[in-house]
């Protein structure tokens, strides 16, 4: 065991009560004797582990499992480790749609995958606005507001969203019990951007290794956390993986500065899915490109472009868009400037003749229908902008849509 131990410093006492800890970080909470306590409290300041064995030497034989088992929980971290202590997912209140968390019990206890949703709010991608990063709260505190509840007890007229028999697929999730809210991932001011997405690959990657038990949902933050999350999708599934990417961009843009390579260089939300190519990506579907932004766009092998006024015509024909082949892996990212400006604010990239409600809706039922789902994210949602109510309003309509679609 390695000898410099100390208290995790997000380790509270309960207010009432000196035998419950809590870590603020993770939510987990545990009842403990006065050893544990005094052990707590004595590691307050890092010590090594003869000097922890002597100070303890009354349970010198349990003591190398007590701490072990304390690393685990994260209310103890070992120096080499302490990036590890910060790599976490907190639960956050109100919870998104009145949703439980998901813990591994509960787990246990679902049939078919459980769908949970994870706040990423980071957004230092978007050098000119960092709102985005402030959308996950902002989003669970409005539909905490308005009462908008998908917890299996609750009640959810469908209706309201849609036509009748529309959402029954989100109906059959909700009362199956398989949506969960587990927070966001932890991010602080004094991390760097390199290490803020090194910690969004890692905890996507442990996700998807389990993914036969759930499906990550993924709240933004700016477009550049897709890159990481694409990036951990790709060590797991390899090239069995494909995007479906709708968005007014491409965010294949770069500029002479990206051919200079250097460690302290990262990625931006304008360039995430150049990163993923390099990264291994073999194929990516993008729909809604459009404006003057893309004339001089030239598309690589990888890349299938559904340009925004090939699509509406498309879409006026009903197309099924079978041509998406049946047998891969998809993961799905959803940038909100696919959506014409007049039908959302909230964006700080807006181009004009997107895609109306109805011709977003559909293309995600038919886009999305019958296809392997591996993970979602929606990304670019900005705080600072006009019409707050309507952007949440236009926010959860989608991923009402988007649920309704993968399962």
């Amino acid at each position: 065991m390695e000898s410099k131990i100390q208290t995790n410093p997000y380790i509270v006492f309960d207010s009432s009560t000196e035998d419950k800890l809590s870590n603020t970080l993770t939510g987990e909470k545990i009842l403990c004797g006065e050893k544990i306590i005094e052990l707590i409290k004595f590691l307050r300041e890092p010590k090594e582990f003869e000097i922890i064995e002597e100070k303890f030497c009354e349970i010198k034989d349990e003591l190398p499992q007590l701490i072990h088992t304390l690393l685990a929980k994260k209310f103890l971290f070992r120096h080499s480790e302490s990036e590890d202590t910060v790599t976490t997912i907190t639960p956050c209140t109100p919870h998104l749609f009145n949703l439980p968390f998901l813990s591994k019990q509960k787990l246990q206890t679902l049939t078919e995958k459980a769908i949970v949703f994870i706040g990423v709010p980071l957004g230092m991608g978007n050098k000119t606005n960092t709102s985005a990063s402030y959308y996950p709260n902002s989003l669970r505190n409005y539909t905490e507001k308005y009462s908008v509840k998908l917890n299996k007890e609750s009640f959810f007229n469908s209706k309201a969203i849609g036509s009748a028999n529309e959402f029954l697929s989100l109906e059959k999730l909700k009362r199956d019990g398989r949506l969960f809210d587990n927070g966001n991932i932890f991010f602080d001011s004094n991390e760097s951007s390199t290490f803020c997405y090194h910690k969004i690959e890692k905890i996507s990657k442990t996700i998807f290794e389990d993914t036969a038990d759930k499906i990550p949902f993924f709240i933004g933050g700016d477009h550049s956390i897709s890159y990481p999350i694409i990036k951990s999708a790709l060590e797991v599934f390899g090239d069995d993986l494909c995007v479906i990417h709708f968005d007014a961009h491409t965010d294949t843009y770069d500029s002479p500065y990206s051919k200079i390579k250097h460690d302290q260089k990262t990625h931006h939300h304008g360039n995430f899915l150049t990163k993923c190519f390099e990264a291994g990506l073999k194929q990516a579907y993008q729909f809604g490109i459009r404006g003057l932004v893309n004339c001089n766009q030239e598309k690589n092998e990888f890349q299938t472009i559904y340009w925004c006024n090939e699509v509406k015509q498309l879409i006026k024909e009903k197309h099924g868009f079978d041509e998406l082949p049946k047998d891969k892996k998809y993961y799905v990212t959803f940038d909100f400037d696919v959506l014409d400006p007049q039908f959302f604010k909230g964006t700080t990239t807006p181009v004009m003749n997107g895609f109306t409600l109805e011709e977003c809706s559909y293309l995600i039922k038919t886009v999305l229908k019958d296809k392997d789902i591996i993970g979602l994210d929606v990304v670019e949602l900005y705080t600072d902008k006009d019409e707050l109510e309507l952007t949440h309003q236009v926010a959860s309509q989608f991923i009402f849509n988007l649920l309704n679609a993968i399962s």
